[in-house]
């Protein structure tokens, strides 16, 4: 892992991307406000600056579907498909692509 990552934080989430526990002192990246998809994901449908942790960032956000004869929810992430956003009720809104994209980080907008 990359050094400039290794900082330590005391958020008070209490399960992480797959639903399990994780410890209030969970590394994160030493950048302010910059969380792990390992200890926290935002919102279903929010607007965050997401990033694979070595140079590759962007506006995305998380996307939630029901698949298969079982109704199972299923996630992945959207990431900003045209550089066009907009605000829409105090809400950022744009044009997003769902992708397996290999975020491990997300930021707040």
């Amino acid at each position: 892992m990359n050094k400039e990552f290794q900082a330590r934080t005391t958020d008070d989430s209490s399960t992480n991307a797959d639903g399990n526990s994780v410890s209030p002192t969970c590394p994160k990246p030493n950048v302010s406000g910059w969380v792990s998809v390992d200890d926290r994901l935002p919102e279903t449908l929010e607007t965050v600056w997401v990033s694979d942790g070595k140079g590759w960032t962007t506006l995305g956000c998380r996307s939630d579907y029901y698949e298969g004869d079982d109704g199972k929810l299923h996630w992945c992430w959207a990431a900003l498909l045209s550089g066009n956003i907009e605000e829409e009720g105090g809400v950022i809104v744009g044009d997003f692509i769902e992708d397996d994209w290999n975020v491990r980080f997300w930021h707040t907008v």
